[in-house]
């Protein structure tokens, strides 16, 4: 095996090792209020419902009923400021968009008829649509069971949407999301230097040719 095949083998599996997928969870946990400063407080457009729809309970901790566990999911688009009361459009920051390879999460609605969910790439794209149905509840519509949906890309995703009356209905909990592997900055700086050695190996050997005569 030539020095070009080492080199290229040799910086394939370090890329390979160095480069390693990223998994994002949210399980809304307490101290709840906590999500908003994590990964999908701070990647999304994503709001506490009782926060950003009902001006009567600004705390950030609250959930609603004592049991209920989860976020009860808003997109910020208050109907007290004109916005559509209905629907949930969640969209995810372009660049941690581009990233996302798969997003799992499980969802409960009070819904009757059930909840309509979208998810598109970040072209916008539907990448596929489910029908959650109705969940069920204890007493002040705890939900008692969610249903869990997941989606991969290979394009990203650039966020997901409830439609109909949504905004009040809609809980989310158990957030997974996958990121593909990216080298870091010290693996590209290596990568670079590999590949110059192996330039330079070229030059040297077709310099070294262009000297050979025969007789």
């Amino acid at each position: 095996m030539n020095i070009l095949k080492i080199s290229a083998l040799t910086f394939a599996a370090f890329v390979a090792t160095s480069a390693q997928a990223a998994t994002y969870t949210e399980g809304f946990d307490q101290p709840f209020a906590g999500w908003e400063s994590r990964w999908f407080g701070t990647q999304s457009n994503a709001f506490n419902y009782y926060v950003s729809e009902t001006p009567s309970n600004p705390d950030p901790s609250y959930q609603g009923a004592p049991d209920v566990t989860g976020l009860w999911l808003s997109d910020g688009d208050s109907y007290r400021d004109g916005g559509d009361y209905g629907q949930i459009h969640i969209s995810f920051d372009k660049a941690f968009g581009a990233l996302l390879t798969s997003f799992s999460m499980d969802v409960a609605t009070a819904l009757p008829s059930g909840a309509a969910l979208v998810f598109f790439d970040i072209d916008g794209m539907q990448i596929d649509s489910f029908l959650v149905p109705v969940s069920p509840t204890s007493v002040y519509w705890t939900p008692t069971g969610y249903n869990n949906v997941s989606v991969t890309s290979a394009n990203g995703i650039g966020g997901f949407s409830f439609t109909g009356f949504a905004q009040g209905n809609t809980i989310v909990d158990n957030l997974v999301a996958t990121t593909a592997p990216v080298p870091e900055p010290a693996t590209w700086a290596m990568m670079m230097l590999g590949f110059g050695a192996m330039g330079a190996t070229l030059r040297r050997r077709s310099k070294l040719s262009s000297t050979i005569h025969f007789a």
